[in-house]
């Protein structure tokens, strides 16, 4: 049994923050999955010009918080992670409220620039438990909170769906912003964070943000995790803004949005599942195996995607899909946690962070492009390209790099 007695605030943070991590991602998850819908209404009536609108929306907001990300988690190295995480969580809250009173599609563009800019929760929510929680625990504490996402993201759409069809898409919005705000105030209440700012001579962070994501980028420990994260997530984000688009394309009754919130919630539900199990089963068999046989069964039940022309045969499907997102994530994020001195939680998170935003930037857009230009059936296909291309690479070029180190010290005090 690992010794947990220098980090006696890791597990009451790590549940905490899990349970954060549901009301949070249920919150964007109300809304989100649902855009191209609400466009129609305000303005962009055409299917896949919605779409195709919805991924540039979600591009820009991504990129947004993708050029900010590195900034913050240099902040929070300096100065805690739980301020950054609270302030990632009022600032969504308010971004995502004030959808609500959105009357075009301009009005959305906005708003989504200020969400990227304001929000950004699942960096610091990582590079906080990853600073509490001992080395050996954090392929457990990675798979606790990306079941902690998978959760929200399971049960957030079909509430979202059955919120948005009795009470339409903007007391949605205002519902969901509200359900952001609790989630840090639940934070800021009961989190506990011993932080300590390191000496100089530990905290060598550079001055420049940019200069510390690319140092991040480069490292040879480092690069091939970031380029984990930021295909996994891109693999998992390409049919995000063509999924109500293409459901409606097969089953015309008027309960879309209800439908569309029962496929994101059995791909959520099972990626939660799969989460916490991949994380411990990481501690006996190591990243690379979870990483590489999720990435490659994803790619093979992405595609057929495509050729699906009813809706159980596109939820069992999705079922699958599901069960690889949640292993192959939390293999990416572990693998960044255990690859960084805890000083230095923070950059990396945040240089984590850019490379998710990156992925929800590009993912969505190659989405939405395809979709205008080729089709919705050749959105699946692309996707599924995606995690094959990420399983064969992880296959190739992953090595001891993605492996638990010994543990290393500094930036969180225990207690005396």
């Amino acid at each position: 049994m690992p010794d947990t007695s220098g980090y006696p605030f890791w597990k009451r943070n790590l549940y905490v923050v899990t349970f954060a991590m549901i009301v949070v991602q249920m919150g964007f998850a109300f809304v989100f999955p649902f855009m191209p819908l609400f466009l129609q209404q305000i303005g962009i009536p055409d299917q896949q010009q919605a779409a195709f609108w919805t991924g540039v929306f979600t591009t820009i907001g991504a990129t947004t918080m993708a050029l900010l990300s590195p900034m913050w988690g240099i902040l929070a190295d300096r100065h805690g992670r739980k301020p950054l995480l609270l302030r990632a969580m009022f600032g969504g809250s308010i971004a995502v409220a004030l959808l609500s009173l959105a009357a075009n599609s301009m009005h959305v563009l906005v708003l989504r620039v200020l969400h990227g800019a304001m929000s950004g929760v699942l960096a610091p929510a990582m590079a906080l438990v990853a600073a509490s929680a001992p080395r050996s625990q954090i392929g457990y504490a990675m798979g606790m909170t990306q079941m902690g996402i998978s959760i929200g993201q399971a049960f957030g759409p079909a509430l979202g769906g059955l919120s948005a069809d009795a009470i339409g898409f903007r007391p949605t919005f205002a519902l969901a912003g509200g359900m952001l705000g609790i989630s840090g105030l639940i934070v800021f209440l009961i989190v506990v964070e011993k932080f300590q700012r390191p000496e100089p001579t530990a905290l060598t962070a550079p001055t420049s943000p940019w200069r510390g994501l690319w140092q991040s980028m480069t490292s040879r420990q480092m690069a091939p995790a970031l380029i984990a994260v930021f295909f996994t997530n891109m693999a998992t984000s390409v049919a995000f803004p063509v999924l109500s688009v293409f459901i409606s394309s097969i089953d015309h009754s008027d309960q879309v949005a209800s439908i569309s919130g029962l496929a994101f919630s059995i791909t959520g539900t099972l990626g939660a599942v799969s989460a916490i199990v991949s994380g411990k089963l990481s501690q006996r068999v190591g990243l690379k195996p979870i990483l590489v046989g999720t990435c490659l069964l994803g790619g093979l039940v992405v595609i057929p995607q495509a050729l699906v022309r009813t809706i159980p045969e596109l939820l069992v499907l999705m079922a699958v899909q599901g069960l690889c997102n949640g292993g192959m994530i939390t293999a990416a994020s572990a693998m960044v946690g255990r690859n960084t001195a805890r000083e230095r939680q923070g950059t990396a998170f945040g240089a984590a962070g850019a490379a998710t935003s990156l992925a929800y930037a590009v993912g969505p857009l190659s989405g939405g492009s395809i979709a205008a230009v080729a089709g919705l059936p050749a959105v699946f296909i692309f996707a599924g390209l995606v995690y094959l291309v990420m399983g064969v690479g992880a296959l190739k070029i992953l090595d001891a790099s993605s492996e638990p180190k010994e543990p290393q010290v500094g930036g969180e005090v225990p207690e005396a």
